[in-house]
């Protein structure tokens, strides 16, 4: 039994989430959510078995801070989808645009307290830190091979960053 092995309760089924029960009010300190379906396997589970379940319960909280004595600063961020790959104990993918000191193990515990359940991180991939974008200013593997590639690469992010040195001075 999950309660007899866990000192939390059971994560809700898909079911659960949808049926028209209320449930004590979700406590959120602070979160936003953006859930990208990044991947084609992840595209093909949602279309296979599409929910809206969770965009229902997160929807509220959009466009809104949330915070607690525990919280330094609140984030205000969007949520475009949340969607679940599976009816049972439902996984899905968050894209959380934050400041540098935002505690993110406490953005995955609001998510599961908001959920009324427990919430956990598989995975985290930084995209962004200060101009540095991943996949944007970087080269491929196979691209790292020619030193053309490699010398023409650090003179474009070489422009762009003294272009935006030079529009942050103008401004």
């Amino acid at each position: 039994d999950f309660s007899k092995l866990h000192s939390y309760p059971p994560p809700m089924t898909i079911e659960e989430m949808n049926s028209n029960e209320k449930t004590e009010k979700p406590f959120v300190s602070y979160a936003s959510y953006l859930l990208p379906e990044e991947d084609e396997q992840w595209e093909d589970d949602i279309s296979k078995n599409p929910t809206g379940s969770l965009t229902k319960i997160m929807a509220p909280f959009a466009k809104r801070s949330f915070s607690t004595p525990q919280s330094t600063s609140p984030l205000s961020n969007l949520i475009k989808s949340a969607e679940s790959k599976t009816s049972q104990n439902p996984i899905f993918k968050v894209e959380i645009e934050c400041s540098p000191n935002t505690p993110i193990e406490t953005v995955i515990d609001d998510i599961g307290r908001s959920l009324n359940s427990a919430a956990y991180l598989l995975d985290i991939e930084r995209i962004k830190q200060g101009d540095f974008v991943l996949h944007e200013d970087t080269l491929e593997w196979e691209d790292c091979t020619d030193f053309d590639n490699i010398y023409d690469s650090m003179n474009d992010w070489i422009r762009k960053a003294r272009k935006r040195e030079l529009e942050r001075q103008l401004r």
